[in-house]
């Protein structure tokens, strides 16, 4: 039987199950003092998160010749179908794939930055990770303040830049 330092240092093989040292690009960014970087080792770990990308391994649905479903470890050779959205993960919450949620936060910031006003929506969701995406960038680039000066937060819809408006029945915390 083989010990971990034996199996760690083994390279990952085709057919063999996932290994992140394999996709250096599935690691959110070190520890950092500037708050910009820190945002962004914040999105991009969520982003890994919502793909089931943070773990040792990750498990992907597939259909049965017939009927039916099954699940299975996601191989090295296929983390790209992950990646890329192109498959049904078990655990995660989004299906878009890692590199469409980077998109969605790319979308986002571009129009905070250049002022575009209105909302967001994500249409045909599955379990909410485009939306859990776009509302973390959102939250991440707020600089919204009460009259007084201290923070405010609100259970009701935001627009691009920040500002709430409370849906009938809700309240401001």
């Amino acid at each position: 039987m083989e010990n971990v330092e034996q199996i760690q240092q083994k390279p990952p093989q085709e057919g063999s199950p996932m290994n992140p040292a394999a996709y250096p690009d599935l690691r959110a960014p070190g520890p950092s003092p500037d708050l910009e970087a820190m945002r962004d080792a914040y999105l991009e770990l969520l982003a890994l998160a919502l793909c089931d990308l943070t773990g040792s391994g990750t498990l992907s649905v597939h259909r049965r010749l017939g009927s039916g479903v099954y699940a299975r470890e996601l191989m090295v050779d296929e983390t790209e179908t992950r990646i890329r959205g192109r498959d049904w993960p078990l655990h995660g919450l989004s299906m878009a794939g890692l590199l469409r949620l980077r998109d969605v936060r790319r979308c986002i910031e571009a129009a905070i930055e250049e002022g575009v006003e209105g909302d967001l929506v994500e249409t045909g969701c599955w379990r909410g990770g485009a939306s859990m995406m776009m509302r973390a960038t959102l939250d991440s680039l707020a600089r919204r303040t009460a009259p007084s000066g201290s923070p405010t937060r609100s259970r009701g819809s935001r627009s691009l830049t920040g500002s709430s408006t409370p849906r009938t029945g809700s309240s401001t915390i």
